[in-house]
């Protein structure tokens, strides 16, 4: 994700979301819905993040938890707060289990940073290429849905889901 253009900013918007009581976005374009928590049903063999299916309006969506794909715990279950936003990545649909969604919000072009590749003082994290100073000057990080998933995971998963089938 490069950085956002001054026409992209005027009209790119992000929905905010709590992971471990860390606030993060993602670009409002990729959601598809947000709703409340389902129960899934588990799949056995896949990775950990991948807390197993959903059944939504007769649609079979592969749950994942952000936080422990992020390596920063789990979602918190709350049942008047924990959401799945869904969302398409590639051309399937996924839903990502977060600890609760806040805000639609747009940033102005200065307060967005993108993460550098190389160097000692700049971090670079699978999925998330750029971050966002908030209007309190908290730093949000702006989740790139498409490049979070590994597609090796993605493959474990799916295997998985058709032997269990």
């Amino acid at each position: 994700m490069e950085k956002p253009t001054a026409t992209q900013t005027r009209r790119d918007k992000y929905m905010t979301f709590n992971l471990s009581g860390k606030r993060y976005g993602i670009s409002l374009s990729k959601v598809k819905e947000v709703t409340s928590f389902i129960e899934p049903t588990r799949l056995p063999n896949v990775p950990p993040y991948f807390v197993g299916l959903i059944n939504l309006r007769g649609q079979v969506i592969t749950l994942l938890d952000m936080a422990m794909k992020f390596g920063i715990g789990q979602v918190n279950f709350r049942p008047q707060h924990t959401c799945i936003i869904i969302s398409s990545v590639g051309d399937r649909q996924f839903g990502f289990l977060v600890d609760e969604v806040h805000e639609v919000t747009s940033f102005a072009q200065e307060d967005y940073s993108a993460l550098k590749e190389k160097g000692s003082y700049s971090i670079k994290h699978r999925g998330v290429h750029v971050v966002a100073k908030d209007i309190d000057g908290s730093l949000i990080p702006l989740i790139e849905l498409e490049s979070t998933l590994d597609p090796a995971d993605v493959e474990l998963f799916l295997e998985s889901l058709h032997s269990a089938i």
